[in-house]
């Protein structure tokens, strides 16, 4: 049992269940294929935690690292975010062997960009947040569709 009644703040929340003070999901990827919207609420939800407490940090082992050869055209869009935009996280969300769908999001942030491609990265790709989805045909345009959909 515990007695939440003397608790004011999350820091305060934070101190009674002595929460550690750096969580590290493996598998995240897979949570992300199975589960989208639960890995995108947790994640959400642990945004907000790391903002009000002191020396708290969350790893999400299985985010990818992505090289310009790594899943074929798919890859350059990456590449080319990630030349203006040093933060970037890039999380498969759905089995390469399918179509590709990836969450890209600035690192903090909340809010992410899909992009999904056809077998083996290739396009057409679509372009995606909440509100829209732009369809492309090379990675050039992806990667400005990316980044007008990251800064709106």
């Amino acid at each position: 049992m515990i007695d939440v009644g003397l608790v004011r703040t999350e820091r305060d929340l934070h101190a009674l269940l002595q929460a550690p003070s750096e969580l590290r999901f493996v598998r995240w990827a897979e949570l992300g294929r199975t589960a989208p919207l639960a890995a995108a609420a947790l994640r959400r939800l642990l945004a907000r935690y790391k903002a009000v407490s002191e020396g708290f940090n969350v790893i999400y082992d299985g985010e990818l690292e992505v090289s310009e050869d790594a899943y074929g055209p798919v890859a350059e869009i990456f590449r080319l975010v990630r030349a203006q935009v040093p933060g970037l996280s890039v999380e498969v969300a759905a089995d390469e062997t399918e179509v590709g769908c990836f969450a890209v999001r600035i690192e903090g942030s909340l809010e992410s960009v899909g992009v999904q491609c056809q077998r083996a990265g290739r396009s057409p790709f679509i372009v995606s947040d909440e509100y829209s989805w732009v369809p492309v045909d090379d990675p050039h345009t992806g990667a400005e569709a990316v980044l007008g959909l990251l800064r709106a």
